[in-house]
């Protein structure tokens, strides 16, 4: 939270990175990103190739959290399956980066606690919102 000039608080609000930001800092970092069709996941990072996967049936706006979330593993270097510990880590980064906090607060009030709706109001996934409230929960 930063000081407006008459000393009260606001949010900052961060504009959600697009699919096609996303692809272009994985293409800085040397990652190939693929649409292919996958089975169980929504996308996969493969280290030994330097690809990432995207699930060919997610629109851009579904794929670009779940490109966010594998770019997080190649930027910690990930090199085979995390821990449940750490992907919910992962998708709580993710969804600090893709939902604003004031929207939230809108569908909020509209879908008190119903993470579903509140995704569908905000137009993103349904895991982000569940990690928002999760990161939201762990620092009250």
């Amino acid at each position: 939270m930063s000081a407006d000039a008459s000393g009260g608080h606001y949010a900052i609000s961060v504009k959600a990175p697009t699919y096609m930001d996303l692809l272009y800092q994985a293409r800085r970092e040397r990652v190939e990103v693929v649409r292919a069709h996958l089975t169980g996941a929504a996308g996969l990072w493969d280290a030994e190739t330097g690809t990432i996967y995207i699930d060919s049936a997610l629109s851009d706006a579904e794929a670009a959290p779940v490109l966010a979330h594998e770019l997080i593993h190649v930027r910690r270097g990930d090199t085979c399956s995390q821990s449940e510990r750490a992907e919910r880590l992962i998708d709580e980064r993710v969804a600090a980066m893709f939902v604003e906090v004031d929207g939230y607060a809108y569908a909020e009030q509209l879908y008190p606690g119903d993470a579903v709706s509140i995704a569908d109001e905000l137009s993103l996934p349904a895991w982000v919102v569940e990690a928002f409230q999760r990161a939201r929960l762990k620092a009250s």
